[in-house]
């Protein structure tokens, strides 16, 4: 039985989502925050090893997800198919993803905002 305690502003994990957990070996919130935490840490080195091509593509978006998560999630790189407390309808990921990253690229282009307010 995994004990994962809710944490305000996480969203929130049903059994359904417990079935895309890769590791037996987690029991507890903390168990899952170091195995997550460890996943990202790699993504990370990953990021700084890619060459340097787009960052404001559905495609890297989602290679970035399961790098990030495929380690301890089955669902990492893929479109969220159920409602949470954050964000929008599933349906409405895809299309409102290539929208942000449309409009960023217009804000990096055209230098809507300064870096680090755009970062």
């Amino acid at each position: 039985m995994i004990d994962l305690q809710q944490i305000d502003g996480a969203t929130p994990l049903g059994p359904d989502e417990l079935l895309g957990l890769k590791l037996s070996s987690i029991s507890t919130q903390g168990d899952l925050n170091v195995a997550e935490e460890a996943n990202i840490l790699a993504a990370l080195a990953w990021t700084r090893r890619r060459r340097k091509t787009s960052l404001l593509t559905r495609e890297f978006v989602l290679t970035l997800h399961r790098r990030m998560f495929a380690d301890v999630w089955d669902w990492a790189g893929k479109w969220r198919q159920r409602e949470t407390n954050i964000g929008v309808a599933p349906n409405t990921v895809p299309a409102r993803t290539e929208a942000l990253l449309q409009d960023a690229a217009y804000w990096i282009e055209h230098s809507v905002y300064p870096a680090d307010e755009l970062a």
